[in-house]
């Protein structure tokens, strides 16, 4: 997981289906203060193509930023072997504990269940990237522990009920997208050299737990990406010298900057790698100097 720097389109297109989520927006806000919100029907909601298009060429195009195709969370490109979700961060109609049991507000006979985040539901800055694996709930590929996010959403102390206390909300999980949150994901979870996810916070451990992190093979993807960028920026510092204007130089530079860029898959183990590739750098040029 890395910080993802998002920013918002500004095409006519865009603009045209941001207005008319807002229209959306307000039909449901409408229907859960009448308590008639199971009644509503929207075209946005059910995902028709004329208006939901825009959800896929921004959360799916593969060669193109913010999220290069690729599970925000995992890091693996989602066309992989499946198709992909456009994953609510807040729960847009049940909330969860991470124990996957239901979060009750109100008190005595006002006690009912969180209706989720409704008024989130058609706001772009609320909407991320998402593998199936990382979204839904599963037994597959973890051992038989149950991983997904869905309805999960834990926060340190009381969830939000309405938007003027979303800000005051402390989520446990990360959303790494900015301008949607001001978290970084390396503050919580670093990679080791052998791909295992390591959690430095409580909101990094709530992470591996929730999206099966150090489940799905994804610690041996994340290992051979590791390795192959510690590789990668030794050939490039050797290129560098031999010949710098050459085309292994440039090549070598295009991988290292996708790492950089958040464009290649597993970035954040690419990055551990060339970090470490860095150091013995400067270790060996410091024994060389020490010779001299």
């Amino acid at each position: 997981m890395i910080k993802i720097d998002v920013v918002e389109p500004n095409t006519a297109e865009w603009k045209s289906w941001v207005k008319a989520c807002k229209a959306e927006q307000k039909l449901l806000n409408k229907a859960h203060a009448a308590k008639k919100a199971r009644r509503i029907k929207s075209d946005l909601y059910k995902g028709k193509q004329d208006k939901y298009k825009i959800h896929s060429s921004f959360f799916f195009t593969k060669d193109s930023p913010p999220f290069y195709g690729k599970c925000v969370y995992c890091e693996e490109n989602i066309f992989r072997n499946q198709h992909g979700d456009v994953e609510h961060f807040r729960p847009k109609g049940a909330v969860d504990d991470i124990r996957f049991s239901r979060i009750k507000i109100g008190r005595g006979k006002t006690l009912r269940n969180h209706p989720g985040y409704f008024w989130l539901t058609y706001d772009w800055t609320n909407l991320i990237s998402s593998c199936q694996l990382c979204n839904q709930i599963s037994t597959k590929h973890s051992e038989g522990n149950k991983i997904g996010k869905w309805n999960r959403f834990p926060v340190d102390g009381k969830h939000a009920t309405k938007p003027s206390e979303v800000a005051k909300e402390e989520p446990l999980l990360i959303n790494p997208a900015s301008g949607q949150s001001a978290d970084d994901p390396a503050k919580h979870l670093q990679v080791d050299e052998t791909g295992v996810m390591i959690a430095s916070t409580l909101r990094g451990q709530a992470c591996i737990d929730v999206f099966g992190l150090n489940f799905r093979d994804l610690p041996s993807a994340r290992k051979e990406v590791y390795k192959q960028a510690r590789i990668d920026f030794a050939a490039y510092l050797k290129a560098c010298e031999d010949d710098p204007n050459g085309q292994v130089k440039s090549d070598l530079e295009k991988k290292i900057l996708d790492f950089t860029s958040g464009k290649a898959t597993h970035s954040a183990a690419g990055r551990e790698g060339i970090k470490v590739a860095i150091e013995n750098a400067r270790v060996t040029a410091a024994i060389m100097a020490a010779k001299l």
